[in-house]
């Protein structure tokens, strides 16, 4: 007889702390309900966990909001494209989404954590209402690499409804700031 692990199994109430506070640490889905003084999870947990950068959490958000994003970012000058490299922040692996190569321009997304904010807080990002505004090396890990002014948005600033093309174009107003749009060399 083969045994299979029980995903609905009741763990003891001790446990519910800790089985809540995991839930809440690592952002996973998946439901407790407290019956008494057992713990059943009455729905399984995503197991899938991204160590480096938060492509799971952040493309859906950056698939629907690609147009408005393009042409706010276009009003100012800066014509982004879809890059999959990733770039980096700090001596640190970045997702990267959009980039402009001739602006030196780079739009990242990213989900807030108290991570993330200190992270970006620590590499000399300015924070934003979008998120923050900072500078990458992009491509990652290539010999040859450029700098970019990029805009690490944060998911959770806007939701996608709102997010609009004057939406994006604020985001580049902010991020170009006094400077505009000017060649860059890679």
């Amino acid at each position: 007889m083969k045994l299979e692990p029980n995903k609905y199994a009741k763990i003891p109430a001790y446990a519910a702390a800790l089985a809540a506070s995991a839930l809440l640490l690592t952002g996973c889905g998946g439901k407790v309900q407290i019956a008494g003084d057992m713990v059943c999870v009455t729905e399984p947990v995503d197991s899938e966990l991204q160590t480096e950068g938060d492509a799971p959490v952040t493309e859906s958000y950056e698939t629907l909001t690609a147009e408005a994003l393009k042409e706010g970012f276009a009003r100012q000058g800066v014509s982004l494209v879809r890059v999959t490299e990733p770039a980096d922040f700090c001596g640190e692996y970045q997702d990267a989404s959009y980039a402009d190569a001739n602006a030196g321009v780079m739009v990242c997304f990213y989900k807030d954590t108290l991570q993330t904010a200190q992270r970006f807080s620590d590499g000399g990002a300015v924070p934003t209402a979008w998120g923050y505004a900072g500078e990458t090396q992009y491509p990652r890990g290539e010999q040859v690499q450029a700098a970019y002014r990029t805009a690490f948005v944060n998911v959770a600033a806007c939701e996608i409804d709102d997010f609009t093309a004057d939406f994006a174009e604020q985001i580049a107003k902010d991020l170009l700031g006094e400077t505009g749009v000017q060649d860059h060399e890679t």
